[in-house]
């Protein structure tokens, strides 16, 4: 009895071996079926996973002891508030983003998922935003705007807060007692400095030659962290 369980274990091991084998093979087929049906026309899998490569994964340290109590108190707040941005700039880029990240989980860690993670969205910012992924050209306005909005609908969109923006310069100087021609320079900072309108507000009563900018995209941040640290 043995014998004979035992020669028809053997008998059946080479099939069942093909044919998990096969299953194997199909499987992997059905996982490159899914990461080609999220890649743009002309891209490959093999570009993708290139162009992956050309990142390396960094880990930021620093010296705990350098820090009082209060600058680590701090720290523990900036990696708060980039957490929470994180989330809030994958929105901004598309509004079709968290829905893409979602389609990208079922094929975990792949080209396509790894690539959309280093670029916040399907369009690689090293190639002038040429999509990787198969949705077309970025939106103009990215994820902040309808993607059809013209510049002349924005504007009128805002033209309350561009009015208030203006009328607030004009109060200041006014209760300051000074011309416009005494300011020497005029800092902007924060993400609607980079809004022409809003620019020309400033341009406009002092001159591109005297307008300074710099930590548009991190200072409100700083700030934040800054005050709730105390």
């Amino acid at each position: 009895m043995s014998h004979r369980t035992d020669s028809y274990a053997s008998h059946l091991r080479g099939p069942l071996v093909a044919a998990a084998s096969l299953l194997l093979v199909l499987g992997a087929c059905g996982d490159a079926g899914r990461e080609a049906a999220e890649l743009a026309p002309g891209m490959s899998a093999d570009v993708l996973a290139e162009d992956v490569e050309k990142f390396s994964p960094t880990t930021l340290s620093f010296d705990a002891s350098l820090l009082d109590a209060r600058q680590k108190k701090l720290v523990r707040k900036l990696v708060e508030a980039s957490d929470k941005m994180d989330a809030i700039f994958l929105k901004q880029v598309w509004a079709g983003n968290p829905a893409m990240a979602e389609r990208l989980a079922s094929v975990d860690g792949s080209a396509s998922q790894s690539f959309f993670k280093i670029m916040y969205g399907p369009w690689n910012r090293l190639e002038d935003n040429h999509p990787f992924l198969d949705v077309g050209p970025k939106p103009p306005g990215a994820g902040y705007y309808p993607a059809d909005i013209t510049k002349e609908e924005f504007e009128t969109w805002i033209a309350d807060e561009l009015e208030r923006i203006a009328e607030c310069v004009d109060r200041l100087l006014t209760r300051a007692g000074l011309e416009r021609a005494a300011v020497d320079r005029v800092f902007m900072t924060g993400g609607s400095s980079f809004v022409p309108s809003v620019r020309r507000i400033f341009t406009d009563r002092f001159g591109e030659e005297r307008i300074r900018s710099g930590g548009e995209l991190t200072s409100v941040a700083n700030g934040l962290a800054l005050r709730a640290a105390g």
